[in-house]
């Protein structure tokens, strides 16, 4: 896959950094699998609409991979420089059959910092 670069952790001296399992650093996002599993049929789906997917990624691999190699279902390239990252998510299964969902977390600003808080809770089914 174009973009994708991956790394495996190697154990040092000193005291070991908790690394993040989703991280974006300019124009890549870093993906790091700290769990004890491997991971299988990996996606990465940003603004829900540009995709990156992997067969696997080894328990405690890293993963590198340029946000320009991010594709919509038409083929456009996700373009760093012109367009702002608004959701990260990750969809994987583990070596155990088990489902592997996470979001990044970003904080927003301005009346759409204020949904979700107080009176513009959600309201909850019962």
């Amino acid at each position: 896959m174009v973009g994708l670069s991956i790394v495996s952790s190697a154990a040092g001296c000193g005291t070991r950094e908790e690394l993040e399992p989703l991280r974006l650093e300019g124009s890549r996002l870093t993906v790091n699998n700290r769990t004890k599993e491997a991971w299988e049929d990996v996606q990465v789906i940003v603004n829900r609409q540009y995709r990156v997917a992997t067969p696997s990624i080894r328990s405690g691999q890293r993963v590198d991979i340029s946000l320009d190699a991010f594709l919509d279902v038409y083929g456009n390239h996700f373009y760093y420089q012109r367009q702002q990252i608004r959701d990260v998510h990750l969809t994987a299964k583990s070596a155990s059959g088990a489902p592997v969902d996470m979001h990044m977390d970003f904080h927003r600003s301005g009346l759409s910092g204020l949904a979700d808080v107080g009176v513009f809770k959600k309201k909850e089914t019962q």
